[in-house]
């Protein structure tokens, strides 16, 4: 717990990124604008809070649960609803990576799923989230620091 007149801590925010490929940031650039924006509005909320591990954010911020076969409780979610679609986008706290070249801690965006109202993602999509981790955490932290504006694209109809 923070001191009471300390300074809160500030958290960043980065993309997962090995060998050129950051599956969150190419995922978010293949969603509709007004996703995208609700994604990272969502991530700037979060990283902005007082305490951003238990931030609270109804609807669009979720903290995983165990799930039948597989262990996602450290795993948080930004979410979005369009119609009749589900937009999910996978992440990490690493509050260590202010020892690292970061020099703060930092919310890791890992990767982001579709699907439909309704239907379950397989085990092994969530599979491919969790193995992003141990490839980001390593001593030099294998990672895009996200500048603002976060992500510029051109708007898609």
């Amino acid at each position: 717990m923070a001191k009471k007149g300390a300074p809160v801590q500030r958290w960043g925010y980065v993309f997962f990124e090995e060998n050129g490929n950051a599956p969150a940031r190419d995922w978010l650039l293949d969603q509709p604008a007004s996703v995208r924006k609700m994604m990272l509005d969502t991530l700037d909320y979060i990283v902005a809070a007082q305490t951003p591990p238990r931030a609270f954010l109804p609807n669009r911020w979720a903290s995983m649960k165990d799930l039948p076969g597989i262990d996602m409780s450290s795993y948080h979610e930004a979410r979005d609803k369009d119609d009749i679609t589900l937009y999910r986008l996978f992440c990490r706290f690493d509050s260590s990576a202010q020892s690292t070249k970061l020099g703060a801690p930092v919310l890791v965006i890992l990767d982001g799923r579709t699907k439909r109202v309704g239907s379950k993602l397989a085990l092994v999509e969530y599979q491919v989230v969790k193995n992003l981790w141990p490839r980001y955490y390593q001593p030099v932290r294998r990672c895009t620091p996200v500048e603002y504006p976060p992500i510029q694209v051109k708007a898609r109809p």
